[in-house]
This record gives structure tokens, C-alpha cells and sequence, in this order.
């Protein structure tokens, strides 16, 4: 509505293809800028701090269910599920214009998942909630075999196996 109003004032009252097209690319940019506020997390793809980021306090002790073996197009992925029984913080992250404002959250979860391939631990993962009710996964990943999970990153989606794990891969598909 304020879009029509603005060309209105603008452009007057015009049929012409010139004005249809300066519609679509004045409502073109609104929608970008839109999806643009939206996605900061899906801008930046993980962050690294080389001494790795602590995991949440989680018990030592297998969870009895949660646990298991995926298959299909990643290989044979092990998740091992173990409680966690405390809320805990975890970064939280978003750009401002070029900057990136980098800030703590506290969440709760009900279990942390290791994940591993041909017995080589390469992240952790954890559905988490918010105060707020919003929930997510968040990923804490190994990229080089160094033990250290360095990368962070908030994501639905399967991060993938990291190259390290495929090359020492023995015998089991891990993703190759």
C-alpha cells in the first residue's frame, strides 16, 4: 500500500511498461532487503575461534534413547546421545550493516549428540530453546582433526562430514 501511494506521488498515473517495470524493481529491492534482515545466520556459515568453544556440561553416560546410526548419502554416521542438564550459554550472532555484533544466549536442552565416523569424533550437535520459544540446532565441528571444535555454527541443516574424516576414513563410507 505505501509502495502504490509513494509511485502514485512519483510517477503519476501511468500505464506505460516503463512503470511497471519501475515497480518490480522498487518492490524487488523492499523484498530483498527484507530476506536480507532475515538471514544473517545464513550469511555467515560458521564461527571460528582456533582453541575451540567449550560444549555444554553433559553427562559422561550414554542417554538410553536418541542414539543410533544414519545411513544413506553421508555414510555411516554414529550419534551418541548423552543428557545435558543444565541451560548454558552459546554465541549468538547477527550483522549490523558490515559489522558483526557478536553476543551470548542461554538455552536449555535435553541431550548433546556426538558425532562420529569410523570411530573419529569430528562435532557435536544439540536442538536448543531459547526463553524466548524459539527453537534450533546448533553445531560444534572439528574442521581439521585437530580434537578442538573450533567451528560453531547455528544451523537446521546438517553441517556435513569434514574433509579430514573422509580421507582417514577406514574402510567405512564417511561421506566420500
Amino acid at each position: 500500500m505505501y509502495l502504490r501511494r509513494l509511485l502514485n506521488y512519483r510517477l503519476g498515473r501511468c500505464t506505460s511498461l516503463f512503470c511497471v517495470i519501475t515497480i518490480t524493481a522498487l518492490s524487488s529491492r523492499f523484498i530483498v532487503a527484507e530476506e536480507t534482515a532475515q538471514s544473517d545466520h545464513n550469511l555467515i556459515t560458521a564461527i571460528r575461534r582456533p582453541n575451540g568453544w567449550a560444549l555444554p556440561p553433559h553427562s559422561k553416560t550414554q542417554s538410553p534413547a536418541g542414539s543410533g546410526t544414519s545411513g544413506g548419502q553421508a555414510g555411516r554416521i554414529e550419534d551418541v546421545a548423552f543428557p545435558v542438564g543444565t541451560s548454558f550459554q552459546i554465541p549468538d550472532y547477527h550483522l549490523a550493516g558490515s559489522v558483526l555484533v557478536l553476543d551470548e544466549i542461554e538455552v536449555q536442552s535435553r541431550s548433546l549428540h556426538r558425532l562420529a565416523c569410523s570411530r573419529r569424533v569430528f562435532g557435536y550437535y544439540a536442538r536448543v530453546s531459547t526463553h524466548a520459544g524459539m527453537d534450533f540446532d546448533v553445531w560444534w565441528i572439528d574442521p581439521d582433526g585437530s580434537g578442538k571444535y573450533s567451528d560453531f555454527l547455528r544451523s537446521n541443516q546438517f553441517p556435513g562430514v569434514p574433509e579430514w574424516v573422509k580421507v582417514a576414513g577406514e574402510g567405512g563410507d564417511c561421506g566420500k
